[in-house]
């Protein structure tokens, strides 16, 4: 099954690389399409029009549109900020898998850019579905899950 993120890229003069933000999760290509519609009129987003992703995201064997999935990610930099990245892990439908990519991920790196790198955050989001819209929304306040 596959469902499809949407993110904005927009160019920050103050970074090397854009970061993406991510706007949320939908079940089919045309719901992120109508969303992008509405998120162009929006403050901010109106500035870069153009800055618009839809990947595709694999969620593996589930046989129904799952209530929540768990998007797991990584972002590193360096005191002065020369120096930042920002990466996916992986979407999950279950918080355990998405704790264990968390650990996996960390046991993987640790002895490699984890060790010199001073800032680093390893996060798990959940994104609960709006069955209506076809489209998952970060859970509550948008609060991060403990992917210890």
């Amino acid at each position: 099954m596959y469902i499809y993120r949407l993110r904005h890229i927009y160019d920050n003069a103050d970074y090397d690389l854009p970061a993406p933000l991510t706007l949320g999760y939908f079940s089919e290509p045309s719901k992120a399409n109508e969303a992008i519609e509405h998120y162009r009129t929006l403050p901010g987003f109106q500035d870069y029009p153009n800055g618009f992703i839809i990947e595709e995201c694999a969620l593996g064997a589930v046989d129904s549109m799952p209530q929540v999935v768990y998007e797991a990610y990584f972002s590193f930099s360096d005191e002065e900020k020369i120096y930042d990245y920002s990466g996916e892990i992986g979407v999950y439908t279950s918080e355990q898998d998405a704790k264990k990519a968390v650990s996996n991920f960390k046991r993987m790196n640790r002895n490699n850019i984890m060790k010199s790198i001073l800032n680093q955050e390893i996060e798990c989001y959940s994104y609960e579905i709006n069955k209506q819209e076809g489209e998952w929304c970060k859970t509550g306040d948008g609060s991060v899950i403990d992917p210890s």
